[in-house]
């Protein structure tokens, strides 16, 4: 495969979730495993491509029949561990039954299904959700003979010594912040050899055999199977009324109580902007983003857009704010220059809050007479000073000035909002969605796809070097 058809590819995959088939998977692997485990990293990956890339890492041993170096199998454990937890636990579950399916069980991949399974943060309900799936795959990665042995010591109420570390080598050392207790209960539910519940939503589970009331809370697909099995003259209207929604949240909420995701840049500035402390946090964040990206030989300008409309309400107050500020202030720690041009809120500030009218126009005025090597406007796309008029205005300067790139970033709370209504500077301009939740990395990353299209290959390898180094 040549270089020009891997940029191709790369940069189809950065515009849209697109599948990757077996053959290009393959052939990617074998020309350069390298290249091919940095595609982790592309922030429009998809989960079927992220879990393909995975197996196949872990599957594929060799190199020209020589075992994978130590060096390269711990960076390409560092990328998985990066990618795996935003992977959906379905598609996750599912991607590493086809490891089951082709009976890979090398030392790595048992560890790598041990640790997904038994660290994960919520793994009671992803017991519940995926209770046959995940048994088979513990069964495999400790082989039949130990996970039966692991079922036997813990059902002893009193274990001795070498019991004990038995379990510790096999189940207890993956659990990270599940405690041993919470572990055993799990565990033993899921190979049908729970005998009494102390989780509430195991116990649920369990308390549907008598009574279909106990499945509140439970997954919908979860209840389905259970009315099936257990009370199929119930009827569907409640099914849908005990079964939890399968709609995904943050980890975080704001308003009155926030909390935050360890590490995560947009949290703490949403934070601060609710509580106004926490600055430190801040600081440490923007640092450790910048630490993880490449220096950027460029001269950027960014319209940073803090009008009143960034604000936002309810549980997305203060997000399209901070996504902002975040990118704004990292950018500014790597690139050789970097200029911003307030639009609303031009208080000279470390963390201005979002305040004012948008006026895009006289900012994009200014952006080009700054003669920068690209223009970013970081805006959630509602004008409510002249609007309409940043379009006029692009246009008329594209008249002078055709060379300039300019790309609009569109600070969001989920990656499915309607934008159709929200691009003030015309559909001509490439408009990127950011939510942040994954840090400055990837969008950094998208932008040099953007600029650089005939560079992918090197762009995507040099960048994750730099992360893994």
């Amino acid at each position: 495969m040549k270089k020009e058809q891997i940029n191709l590819i790369l940069n189809e995959l950065m515009v849209n979730d697109r599948q990757l088939t077996a053959k290009e998977h393959n052939m990617l692997l074998e020309q350069d495993r390298r290249l091919y485990a940095s595609l982790l990293y592309l922030p429009n990956i998809g989960d079927e491509n992220s879990m393909a890339i995975m197996t196949r890492l872990l599957a594929v041993t060799e190199i020209n029949g020589q075992p994978i170096p130590k060096v390269q199998k711990r960076q390409e454990d560092q990328l998985i561990a990066k990618v795996l937890p935003f992977i959906k636990p379905a598609k996750a579950v599912k991607g590493l039954l086809e490891l089951v399916k082709l009976k890979v069980n090398n030392q790595r991949t048992s560890r790598w299904i041990r640790r997904y399974v038994l660290a994960y943060p919520q793994l009671e309900k992803l017991a519940v959700a995926h209770r046959k799936a995940l048994a088979t795959l513990l069964r495999h990665a400790l082989g039949k003979q130990v996970a039966q042995t692991c079922v036997y010591f813990l059902k002893r109420t009193e274990k001795t010594e070498r019991e004990n570390k038995y379990l510790n080598k096999n189940l207890f050392k993956f659990k990270e912040d599940n405690t041993s207790e919470f572990i055993s209960e799990i565990y033993l539910f899921l190979f049908n050899e729970l005998e009494k519940a102390t989780l509430p939503v195991v116990g649920n589970y369990l308390g549907v055999k008598e009574n279909l009331q106990h499945a509140e809370g439970l997954p919908r697909q979860v209840v389905k199977g259970l009315k099936n099995t257990y009370h199929n003259k119930m009827s569907k209207r409640m099914v849908y009324r005990l079964s939890a929604s399968k709609k995904e949240k943050r980890s975080y909420t704001f308003g009155g109580d926030v909390t935050v995701e360890s590490g995560v840049l947009v949290g703490h500035i949403q934070k601060h902007f609710v509580h106004g402390f926490n600055e430190l946090n801040i600081q440490e964040a923007i640092e450790a983003e910048a630490a993880q990206i490449p220096n950027w030989d460029a001269k950027v300008c960014v319209i940073a857009d803090r009008s009143y409309s960034m604000v936002g309400f309810g549980s997305r107050a203060y997000n399209n704010a901070a996504v902002e500020l975040a990118i704004t202030k990292v950018l500014g720690k790597v690139t050789a220059q970097l200029i911003e041009i307030p639009v609303g809120n031009k208080k000279d500030q470390q963390y201005p809050k979002a305040n004012g009218v948008t006026n895009l126009g006289d900012a994009l005025i200014r952006a080009f007479e700054l003669k920068a090597d690209c223009v970013l406007l970081i805006s959630d796309g509602y004008e409510n000073q002249e609007k309409g008029d940043a379009l006029h205005i692009l246009e008329a300067i594209r008249g002078m000035d055709n060379a300039t790139p300019v790309i609009h970033i569109l600070p969001v709370y989920t990656n499915r909002e309607a934008v159709a209504h929200r691009r003030p500077l015309g559909e001509k301009v490439p408009l990127v969605m950011e939510t942040g939740q994954r840090g400055v990395f990837p969008l950094w990353m998208q932008l040099q796809f953007m600029l650089q299209p005939d560079k992918a290959t090197d762009i995507l390898v040099d960048s994750v070097q730099a992360i893994l180094n």
